[in-house]
């Protein structure tokens, strides 16, 4: 109760201004959201509507951040913060909120980091946070429609209204881009949840392809075959230099 006038919003509006000033400050404030998001979600459940959107609005605040530590603690609450509506709160009035006004949102900041250049440290746990976006759409465990009445006809599935949804944000986003080559994008990633090898492998190809003009659309699907040469070539050449390494060491013994 004394959390949030005393400690939260004081804080907040200290570092809210830009995403340097004040940096201790800044860092011991995502540890205590972090450790309060693990240990006493409850506190933020019990919020009134407002506060809790603070709450929210700073975790997006943290991911868009350059320092390593405080990026990687946005995105940690993040996913803390999603297993906890998912797994405990699945069913209830908590969860319908959330994933009708913040799920898409949280889609929205986790492809804008991902997407920035300044963001390159923290690709893995972006992508670890993205596929569990989508995951839980695709997977049909989010109890309530993710989009508004006028937003999509009655009846389109959380999936289907997802995959449009990320086409015409990446499409809006990046004009050098083609339908072809976002639709083929995502159906691939999707395609590969709950393999995050390849996924993040295709989500770097995607990284690629938004810095160039045109571009191949089937790449995605070729991506697992290049990976696989690519590693290939790589033991190739272990294994000759062990055998080099090998030849070395018998000809120092025989000197």
């Amino acid at each position: 109760e004394q959390f949030f006038p005393y400690v939260f919003e004081p804080t907040l509006n200290m570092i809210n201004k830009d995403l340097v000033s004040f940096p201790e400050h800044r860092l011991e404030f995502y540890k205590l959201l972090n450790a309060i998001n693990k240990n006493c979600f409850q506190i933020f459940l019990d919020l009134p509507i407002i506060n809790f959107k603070l709450f929210f609005d700073s975790i997006c605040w943290a991911l868009k951040h350059t320092n390593r530590e405080i990026e990687s603690l946005g995105i940690d609450t993040a996913l803390i913060m999603m297993r906890n509506i998912d797994t405990r709160y699945r069913d209830s009035e908590v969860s319908k909120v959330f994933f009708q006004e913040y799920y898409l949102v949280f889609i929205n900041e986790t492809f804008y980091v991902l997407t920035e250049p300044d963001h390159k440290a923290t690709f893995s746990e972006q992508a670890l946070l993205l596929m569990r976006l989508i995951n839980l759409s695709i997977s049909d465990v989010i109890p309530v429609p993710i989009y508004g009445k006028m937003d999509a006809p009655e009846g389109t599935t959380n999936r289907e209204y997802l995959m449009t949804y990320m086409v015409n944000l990446l499409l809006g986003a990046f004009s050098n881009l083609t339908r072809n080559q976002v639709e083929t994008f995502l159906t691939v990633l999707v395609g590969q949840i709950g393999d995050t090898h390849h996924a993040q492998a295709t989500l770097r190809d995607f990284l690629v392809q938004i810095r160039e003009i045109g571009g191949d659309p089937t790449d995605y699907l070729f991506a697992e075959e290049r990976e696989n040469e690519i590693e290939a070539k790589r033991q190739a050449q272990q294994e000759r230099a062990s055998k080099i390494a090998g030849l070395s060491r018998n000809n120092d013994i025989m000197a």
